[in-house]
This record gives C-alpha cells, structure tokens and sequence, in this order.
C-alpha cells in the first residue's frame, strides 16, 4: 500500500508540473492532492509537488502579466 501511495503522489507530482504550464489551477489541484497523500507518509518526498505547485503559480503569474501589459 506504501509503494501504491508514493508512486501515486509522484504521478500527480509530474502531471502537476506539466499541467502546471497549460493550465495552472489544474497544476495547483494536483500538487496539493500530492502533499496530501504523502502527509501521512513519515518519509516525506514532497519534491515533485511542491515544484508542480511552483511552476503553476509561476505559470498563472506570467498570463495574468501578458493579459495586462
């Protein structure tokens, strides 16, 4: 069941980060549901989704700045 959830959150952690760049609030989503599933993990690997989360945020910053200048 471990190995289940860590190669669970690692896939939403990557289509986080992919995601990320197209669509950002879907990036969001995903990282956050990431974190979540590992949170009851004591060996933590929250790199991946932590960087969706990121990207995502980076990528919203970057549209709403070409919509406005």
């Amino acid at each position: 069941m471990k190995t289940k959830q860590k190669n669970t959150s690692k896939t939403l952690g990557v289509l986080s980060i992919v995601l990320g760049l197209f669509v950002p609030l879907a990036g969001i989503v995903l990282g956050i549901i990431g974190l979540s599933i590992k949170k009851t993990d004591r060996n933590r690997d929250i790199t991946l989704n932590v960087v969706g989360i990121a990207v995502s945020i980076l990528s919203w910053i970057i549209a709403i700045e070409i919509l406005l200048g």
